[in-house]
């Protein structure tokens, strides 16, 4: 649940999953992928569990399968942490971290970053 931190920034112990949907077909402003979760500038403690979720648009042709979008999920800490559209990790740590997704897809790649912070248990 949210609640206030220093400087009013949000601290997220808990969160509720939010339907992913990646979306194939052609884009004529060209591929998209967004970090629809958790939001930039959250705060958690370590070891709570972070659920990241994101979505896309435009990565590969109507034709080709869902699995041909590869989704590659990267901290400024601590370096590769998953792949996928949705992703859980409770062994981030302590640290401010860029989150980044990357995606490639048959017709491009796209990317999108956020920043989060894993703050040491109270």
């Amino acid at each position: 649940m949210p609640r206030s931190g220093p400087e009013g920034r949000t601290l997220l112990r808990r969160a509720v999953w939010t339907a992913v949907t990646l979306l194939v077909g052609g884009c004529t402003s060209g591929p998209e992928v967004s970090i629809f979760f958790p939001p930039d500038g959250a705060h958690f403690f370590a070891g709570d569990t972070i659920h990241f979720a994101a979505e896309g648009s435009g990565l590969s042709h109507p034709t080709d399968p869902p699995s041909s979008i590869e989704l590659v999920w990267t901290s400024s800490r601590d370096g590769f942490i998953g792949e996928g559209p949705r992703l859980d990790r409770n062994d981030l740590s302590v640290a401010s971290h860029r989150i980044t997704l990357r995606a490639n897809g048959s017709v491009g790649s796209a990317e999108d970053a956020i920043t989060i912070y894993v703050d040491p248990k109270p």
